[in-house]
């Protein structure tokens, strides 16, 4: 067995956050040993596995569909997730210029701005639930299929 490069560690980690693989299976899909594998990914809880599932439940349930039908629901979701994207990016990025205006003046018109910039920032990309806490830029989204 060959001795691992950069990239074949990158590949292994991205199948193994899918929660799809087992060691064993990568081992051989990668030609290296199981002990490789476990080394490079013990610790490591599978981040996408949900995603993948919630992906498979909504492929399955489409399944039964026309073309025309399945194409219409992915490209609506294409568009929506685009304009999410965007929109989630743009108000990032009007925080940050806030937050360093904020440190450039320390005002307290400027401080009264910058909270209520904040407040709208943070309802825009996530939502106006008094309890969502804005952490490192970091939204958890948790997706249940019925």
């Amino acid at each position: 067995m060959a001795r691992l490069t950069d990239k074949d560690r990158e590949l292994i980690l991205a199948d193994w956050h899918t929660g799809q693989y087992s060691q064993r299976e990568l081992a051989k899909r990668y030609n290296t040993s199981n002990v490789t594998v476990s080394k490079l990914v013990s610790g490591i809880a599978p981040k996408h596995a949900e995603k993948v599932n919630a992906q498979i439940a909504i492929r399955t349930a489409l399944a039964d569909e026309s073309l025309h039908e399945v194409n219409a629901v992915n490209k609506a979701v294409d568009e929506g997730t685009k304009q999410l994207l965007f929109f989630n990016n743009s108000l990032l990025k009007n925080q940050a210029l806030a937050n360093k205006k904020l440190n450039d003046e320390l005002g307290l018109n400027e401080l009264d701005i910058h909270s209520r910039l904040t407040t709208r920032n943070k309802e825009g990309v996530l939502g106006k639930s008094p309890d969502t806490n804005i952490t490192n830029n970091v939204q958890v989204v948790t997706v249940e299929i019925e």
